[in-house]
């Protein structure tokens, strides 16, 4: 059986923001795809992961057809309610190898080298397009064990357009020092719990969606990727959770694979996966 397990944060097609933190190895065999375009510097991780510099005016979200005569945002003009910054706290949940050697010079953005794999996109039973951020344990994919902080997007509920963090063009990434794909610590049975925070808030000058990691805005949605249609000009539901998908067979649905450490919270703090303070803003900034 083949499974992946993610935590998420799901804006669907009026602006809202949100913030929950979510608790949450080895690498296997990596096939890796050729360098980007763009890149000035290449960085190596401790756990095998290659990082490549690339210009952040020639990354591959600037392949999108719609985005041809886009105006790179580098900072969000609007201030954000939700997790307060601490790049500290943030970091020591991360894997920051990659930065020992002096990390990405100014003008550029990091992006993980792809791994080549035919794994599908998780297809759910929406027909909308969304915006998608949270972490991940998904080996054939990503190339490793343990899970990685991701990013998706889908125009139109899944058929044909959007795909996870920069495999192809359309999320715009701004910060040159955290990416998707970044490998995250994980939470132990009992003991330690990871937390990664999370905001998704629609700048009111833009109409970019901004995506905060830890109180750091990192890179947006462009609204231009939806083309007119759901999350072009709002959005009306969140939804938070974990997702489980089995490939063995059963379409990805149904499956008795176990999520998170595969107890119940009826055991108790620091004994199962969980969401917290979720918090949604209104277009005047009002949160509930």
């Amino acid at each position: 059986m083949q499974a992946m397990k993610v935590c998420l944060l799901v804006l669907l097609a009026s602006a809202l923001a949100l913030d929950a933190p979510c608790a949450q190895g080895r690498s296997i065999q990596r096939k890796l795809a050729k360098k980007p375009k763009g890149v000035v510097k290449t960085l190596k991780g401790d756990k095998g992961d290659v990082i490549d510099c690339v210009d952040i005016y020639k990354q591959p979200a600037f392949d999108h057809p719609l985005l041809q005569n886009h105006t790179l945002q580098i900072a969000p003009s609007s201030p954000k309610y939700g997790a307060p910054r601490d790049n500290a706290i943030l970091d020591s949940l991360l894997d920051i190898s990659w930065r020992k050697n002096g990390g990405c010079p100014e003008g550029s953005v990091p992006i993980v080298r792809n791994v080549l794999s035919d794994r599908p996109i998780i297809r759910k039973n929406m027909s909308s397009a969304n915006q998608e951020s949270g972490h991940q344990k998904y080996p054939q994919r990503t190339g490793f064990n343990g899970p990685t902080f991701f990013v998706f997007w889908t125009a139109n509920g899944y058929s044909g357009t959007g795909c996870y963090d920069l495999t192809c063009p359309g999320w715009v990434l701004t910060s040159s020092q955290y990416y998707p794909g970044m490998q995250l610590q994980s939470s132990t049975y009992g003991g330690q719990q990871i937390e990664l925070a999370m905001d998704i808030k629609r700048d009111q000058s833009t109409g970019n969606w901004w995506l905060y990691l830890g109180g750091t805005p990192i890179g947006y949605w462009p609204p231009s990727i939806y083309n007119g249609g759901a999350l072009t000009y709002g959005a009306d539901t969140i939804s938070w959770g974990g997702e489980i998908y089995d490939s063995s067979g059963s379409g990805g649905f149904n499956t008795l694979t176990q999520m998170g450490s595969g107890h119940f919270a009826t055991e108790g703090y620091t004994r199962a996966s969980y969401v917290r303070d979720i918090i949604y803003t209104d277009p005047n900034g009002t949160p509930y």
